[in-house]
């Protein structure tokens, strides 16, 4: 519902489907389906992409996987807002 309204008004708008959800393609392992995958997915997206200035929102179980990335790859982004989700702290792991 958001998205639209975002490009309308001329901001960029970037939203990866996460691999294995929605129309990506689906890894046959379920081992594959981790935490650590996923943000090694994200992580070189962004860096592929070389996408700077970002300004991230998440929400609710991708908001974690952000969140990470985010971490990882500080000085790409120059603003967060997060909603909805879980904080993960020293042993309270996804």
């Amino acid at each position: 519902k958001m998205i639209s309204p975002l490009a309308a008004a001329g901001h960029r708008v970037i939203v990866p489907d996460l691999i294995g959800f929605g129309r990506s393609d689906k890894p046959t392992s379920p081992m594959q389906y981790t935490f650590l995958a996923h943000l090694r997915w994200l992580t070189e997206f962004v860096t592929k992409l070389d996408l700077r200035g970002l300004t991230y929102f998440g929400h609710d179980w991708g908001c974690m996987l952000g969140l990470a990335v985010l971490v990882q790859s500080e000085a790409r982004f120059v603003r967060a807002a997060i909603g909805n989700t879980h904080l993960i702290v020293p042993g309270n792991r996804p």
